[in-house]
C-alpha cells in the first residue's frame, strides 16, 4: 500500500490466471507485470485511487 500510493489495489483475472498456472505448491518466482493507477468509479468508495495489477505477457 506504501509503495503503490493507494490503498486499495485490484488483481486482473489474467494475472491470478498466471499465478495459478503451475498449481499451488509451484507458485512462479517471478512474473511480468503492469501497474497502473486508475480513477475509481465506485461513488461509495472514500478513496478516489486504485492500482490495477496486470499480467504482461512476455515472448522469450
Amino acid at each position: 500500500m506504501k509503495e503503490m500510493g493507494t490503498p486499495d489495489v485490484y488483481m486482473d483475472v489474467r494475472f491470478n490466471t498466471a499465478v495459478c498456472a503451475k498449481g499451488i505448491r509451484n507458485v512462479p518466482h517471478c512474473i511480468p507485470v503492469g501497474l497502473s493507477i486508475k480513477h475509481n468509479k465506485d461513488e461509495d468508495s472514500p478513496n478516489e485511487l486504485y492500482t490495477l495489477v496486470t499480467y504482461v505477457p512476455v515472448t522469450s
